[in-house]
């Protein structure tokens, strides 16, 4: 079998534009990676307040059943009104979060950027 060689022009100009896309793509990728995982989390917190809500529905119903009927006189009770402190949002420490695959490459696509930056 003989074997052919096919001259590219501007080698190195190809790569950087190989590896400009491969950047972008990678930042393609993060992006949908979170938002992906935001909209799990999304779905998980709705599913446990939905659940929430079912458990004190079922509670409220038994509580109703078992308290005496009872008249409602003309006059209600004035509310207490409630101060809120104003608490500044303090964000969650992150712990250590093993890296991605998404990551990994990003680092290699860092370090072949620098060589190529070191060619010229």
């Amino acid at each position: 079998m003989d074997d052919f060689y096919v001259n590219i022009v501007d080698p190195l100009e190809k790569r950087k534009v190989l590896l400009q896309s491969s950047r972008v793509l990678i930042g393609c990728l993060r992006g949908l990676d979170e938002f992906l995982a935001s909209k799990k989390e999304k779905k998980e917190l709705l599913d446990e307040f939905l659940s929430t809500l079912k458990a004190i529905s079922r509670l409220n119903d038994k509580l109703k059943a078992r308290l005496p009927r009872a008249s409602v006189s003309g006059k209600e009770a004035p509310r207490k009104k409630f101060l809120h402190e104003n608490v500044p949002f303090v964000q969650p420490l992150e712990a250590d979060v093993p890296k991605s695959k998404l990551d990994l490459l990003e680092e290699e696509l860092a370090s072949i950027e620098e060589k190529l930056s070191r060619l010229g």
